[in-house]
């Protein structure tokens, strides 16, 4: 399952409920890989705030910081988490796995 910046636009309940899910679809063993935006420089958040005030149903919030902990509350096992950038903007990469 491969889920890109969808997380920050969902209220917390329901983060945990399309992890729900997900662990539900997934077989023992299988990955899950998630995208979310990075909260990894003060100059990137600054203007993201901004903009995620100004338009928050495009932008929504960040969330990045929390993935880890929403992951192991699913039981997920998190094998592979690195920070990717395109140009100015940083992306958390999470590749997690259901336990057998």
């Amino acid at each position: 399952v491969v889920c890109c910046y969808l997380l920050e636009l969902l209220s917390r309940d329901d983060i945990f409920r399309a992890l729900e899910e997900v662990c539900r679809v997934l077989k023992p063993g299988a990955a899950f890989t998630l995208v979310t935006i990075g909260q990894d420089t003060e100059f990137f958040n600054r203007i993201y705030h901004i903009a995620g005030s100004a338009v928050p149903a495009f932008w929504g919030r960040q969330i990045e910081q929390e993935v880890p902990k929403y992951l192991q509350e699913c039981r997920l096992h998190i094998e592979h988490d690195r920070v990717v950038r395109q140009t100015l903007y940083p992306s958390r990469v999470t590749t997690a796995r259901r336990r057998r």
